[in-house]
């Protein structure tokens, strides 16, 4: 393996040269060259074989690699195997000794990284948790929902046979009043309804036999009576009330919970409007910045309509000297395509990712304000990286590397180029 491997970067001499210290691997084409190794017995001390035909890649994943290097700094942690020159027939075994091994400046920016990674895991659990609580939340809301749907149905129902029972009543009590007008004795007798010592008085002492008359006499008349009246009138509407007051205590239940649901909303909403008024002042202002930087001498801004806030909308204002435009109509189309990119771009900068492609951004606009989009660029996005199909040396001058295709005896070649900047420093 020493013998595979050299440092092309003098920084890293003492960390190679120690490595070698502790590198007992010997490289093989094949498992059967290892086995022939072993069996004859030449090897002078206890090393590792590694045939090129089984070795398995172990590398580090680039999304990890890459949020170490935006920690720190990309000077500061590399790959080991990215510190290593060797023959690219032994890049597998490479990949399997050195490819989860960084080098950093220090012994500090290890733990950075770890507690760096800790904390992000952290906050994806309390991303999580909050997630599912929302969910949880309209999942309920939901249930709500449905369940005061069919409380409404039902409440309407009842409502139906409650208006369906008065009007049994009301029809019950045409019916006893034609009895009374039928059977006179009733109002001739009712004012003695009560009174001691009548007919019609139950406190004094009790004569079984006589009642027991009077019970027969009433279930004959009830017989008679229940032929014509529905007894079990007042008992329907008696229950169907009682229903009807469950079903609204359900309702005022469902009604509170609703509230509370609507408050969760609310408050919810006014998060999300803090949230927009925040991304709209923060791309506002580098909107502003950007299309400045690109062409000079202007303004741009991104303004509500008039008597709005930015939650119903938002307007792009761009004013040359201090003059502001009435209308984007006014731009050429090079300004207009300018416009959109810093637009593009700043909005980019409030959510960034790791990496950016544009693919021909610069066709329609002249050299200089080629230029400008690479000094942008470099500018305002050093923690980023930008893949950028160009035509033009404006931009090619601001790249780190560059990669040019051609036809090669009718076949289509790619070459890379490191890119020397004026102080002498080589891309990356």
């Amino acid at each position: 393996m020493t013998n595979a491997l050299r440092t092309g970067d003098r920084h890293f001499y003492a960390e190679t040269d120690e490595a070698y210290l502790q590198l007992y691997n010997v490289v093989v084409d094949t498992t059967d060259t290892g086995k022939d190794l072993l069996a004859n017995g030449k090897l002078q001390k206890r090393v590792t074989l590694i045939p090129l035909d089984k070795v398995r890649r172990d590398e580090i994943d680039r999304r990890a690699l890459q949020q170490a290097q935006q920690l720190v700094g990309k000077d500061h942690c590399r790959l080991a195997k990215n510190l290593i020159e060797y023959d690219k027939a032994v890049d597998a075994a490479m990949a399997h000794v050195f490819g989860r091994t960084l080098v950093c400046d220090d012994m500090d920016i290890p733990q950075l990284v770890k507690e760096a990674r800790e904390k992000l895991e952290e906050y994806r659990v309390i991303a999580r948790a909050q997630e599912e609580e929302v969910q949880k939340h309209l999942k309920n809301l939901d249930r709500l929902k449905k369940d005061t749907h069919t409380a409404g149905l039902r409440k309407n129902q009842l409502q139906g046979e409650i208006d369906d029972i008065r009007k049994t009543a009301v029809e019950l009590e045409k019916r006893m009043k034609q009895l009374v007008k039928q059977f006179t004795w009733i109002e001739e007798e009712k004012k003695h309804f009560g009174k001691a010592g009548s007919s019609y008085d139950f406190g004094g002492t009790f004569n079984a036999k006589k009642a027991r008359q009077e019970l027969e006499d009433k279930k004959a008349r009830k017989d008679d009576l229940s032929k014509k009246v529905n007894m079990k009138a007042m008992n329907m509407l008696t229950e169907a009330e009682n229903q009807a007051r469950k079903l609204e205590d359900q309702k005022s239940q469902l009604e509170k919970d609703k509230q509370q649901l609507m408050e969760t909303i609310e408050q919810l909403d006014l998060k999300k409007k803090e949230e927009i008024i925040k991304a709209h002042e923060q791309v506002n202002r580098d909107f502003g910045s950007i299309f400045s930087s690109l062409l000079p001498g202007t303004s741009a801004k991104l303004d509500p309509p008039g008597g709005k806030s930015p939650l119903d909308g938002l307007e792009v204002r761009v004013a040359f000297r201090d003059q502001w435009k009435d209308s984007l109509g006014e731009l050429s189309g090079g300004q207009r395509s300018l416009v959109a990119l810093s637009l593009v771009l700043a909005m980019l900068k409030f959510k960034p990712a790791p990496i950016y492609i544009l693919d021909e951004v610069d066709a329609a606009l002249d050299l200089s304000h080629t230029q400008n989009i690479g000094s942008m660029i470099k500018s305002y996005f050093q923690e980023s990286q930008f893949i950028i199909v160009s035509l033009k040396d404006g931009m090619f001058n601001h790249a780190n590397v560059l990669f040019k295709t051609k036809f090669v005896d009718g076949t289509s070649t790619v070459t890379r180029t490191t890119n020397v900047h004026s102080d002498g420093r080589k891309g990356k």
